[in-house]
């Protein structure tokens, strides 16, 4: 894994690495506008990354069901696959570490997630609050979660608010709450699919056109021009996006 620092306040790695039959490309750029030390906006990236199945972690998760340690600490959901049950501990170990570290200035801290897990041709998608996993296939764009929001609930009752209701940006699920329980499902992944994850920050102001003609290239330009279309666009929150293309 390389990892470099962009000019001012952004983040940028690029990784190209087998994973199990299939192969990767990944980018991954942040912008920030919080005043917050890039350091800060990678911590829930990190609390991942130190756990399986992902990068750079000692193996903790057992690949036997049968172990009675496979999921340690949280039991094993007999209902789902050894991966989605990989993809729900991690996060919520992610949870864990958050919720250790609410002391003093950061008694307030939370965080939306949006996991992406490859399994031979699946893909296990993962997500906690707003932020969201989208899937390019053959130019269609796919917005593959559903968006753990107070907005999203009452669309989903039939009310749709306009643009100048005030609680647009209220989530019912984040990491370091007691609400933190990810939605998980598995899909199918096709040589060519290209997926973003990314924050509200990003997609808020761009249309899944502009997201669509921006994630065809390469991870990492993909990644550039998607963060610096939402601040041309005038985002004013956070600006994250992990794009994946399997190879």
């Amino acid at each position: 894994m390389v990892l470099g620092r962009a000019r001012g306040p952004r983040q940028r790695l690029v990784e190209r690495r087998p994973v199990l039959a299939q192969l990767v490309e990944v980018g991954v750029e942040v912008g920030d506008d919080s005043g917050l030390e890039p350091e800060n906006l990678r911590f829930c990236l990190e609390a991942l990354l130190m756990h399986p199945p992902f990068v750079g972690a000692k193996p903790v998760i057992r690949r036997t069901a049968g172990d009675g340690d496979v999921t340690w600490p949280y039991k094993i959901d007999p209902q789902r696959s050894i991966t989605e049950n990989e993809v729900i501990v991690a996060t919520r170990l992610a949870g864990d570490r958050i919720t250790a570290r609410r002391v003093g200035l950061l008694e307030q801290m939370g965080s939306t997630v949006a996991v992406l897990r490859f399994s031979d041709d699946r893909a296990v998608i993962g997500h906690v609050g707003d932020s969201r996993v989208y899937r390019l296939r053959a130019g269609a764009l796919a917005q593959l979660t559903v968006d753990h929001s107070l907005v999203s609930q009452m669309i989903a009752a039939g009310m749709a608010p306009d643009a100048s209701f005030p609680w647009r940006h209220v989530i019912t699920r984040a990491l370091g709450m007691p609400a933190a329980e990810p939605d998980v499902q598995t899909a199918a992944v096709l040589p060519g699919d290209a997926y973003l994850l990314c924050s509200d920050g990003l997609y808020e102001p761009l249309s899944e056109q502009t997201i669509a003609a921006l994630l065809d290239a390469s991870p990492k330009d993909a990644c550039k021009h998607l963060v610096d279309a939402a601040y041309a666009a005038g985002s004013r929150d956070n600006i994250s996006a992990i794009v994946v293309r399997a190879c």
